[in-house]
């Protein structure tokens, strides 16, 4: 589950960038970088343009290729495959989509393995609008949702939205605890087979501590949306809900 976790998460960091991105360029040395073996996989990504290729290197190397490699995934981190969608110049589409697929061995039936797959998708920052949302811009109708958030928010910049991070030594996680009264664990992304240095990060809203202060963890992916398509109430502190 944390190798999955650790997938997931680097996807979606991954899609992120790209969503900025007008175009996605890729080093002549990147196909020197694929794993051995998957020359013919090569191949039939490049149909999908050198995008893809970006992604899958830049994911496996978010993920942690050494984590792969020993995991339980079928053929480490060769045995991830990653496929993405990006919007043709022809297309009304705006989102870009990134699928993976890999296998997890069975020790408990030896030769059995299970099938793991997900995706995310991000929207391409195009500088386009969609259908009606320059109308509820004016009418001052949109709302920013966290992810796995229970409120909804009038601003952007409410306290809520923003973790607050905060460095502190490793001696000390065992005694701090959150605004909820948890301890800290290590993050699955960033902390590596328990190796860890002072100093660490964390959030008052969050239950992990990080070793890099750049990671996916720290960060609170937010999206907005008209009004009318949350059923979630209003934050009490933005938005005058209870």
């Amino acid at each position: 589950m944390q190798v999955q976790l650790a997938i997931r998460q680097a996807a979606e960091q991954t899609a992120e960038e790209v969503a900025v991105l007008s175009s996605i360029p890729l080093a002549d040395s990147l196909a020197a970088a694929l794993p051995d073996g998957w020359g013919n996989e090569a191949a039939h990504l490049a149909g999908n343009g050198a995008g893809t290729l970006y992604l899958r290197e830049r994911i496996l190397q978010l993920a942690g290729r050494d984590r792969l490699n020993t995991s339980w995934i079928r053929g480490g981190s060769s045995g991830v495959l990653i496929l993405a969608e990006f919007p043709a110049e022809n297309e009304s589409k705006e989102d870009i989509v990134i699928h993976w697929l890999y296998a997890v061995n069975f020790t408990a039936l030896p030769g059995v393995s299970l099938p793991v797959s997900g995706q995310v998708c991000r929207r391409m920052w195009t500088g386009s609008v969609r259908q009606n949302a320059e109308r509820d811009v004016e009418s001052d109708n949109i709302v920013y949702v966290a992810e796995n958030g229970k409120v909804c928010h009038r601003s952007r910049d409410c306290t809520y939205l923003k973790l607050s991070v905060k460095s502190a030594g490793l001696d000390e996680i065992p005694a701090l605890r959150n605004q909820d009264g948890a301890k800290y664990y290590p993050c699955e992304r960033c902390v590596l087979h328990g190796e860890c240095s002072s100093p660490v990060y964390i959030t008052e809203e969050g239950n992990r501590y990080h070793v890099d202060s750049n990671c996916g963890g720290l960060r609170r992916m937010v999206d907005s949306v008209p009004a009318g398509e949350t059923s979630l109430p209003l934050c009490s502190r933005c938005g005058g809900g209870s």
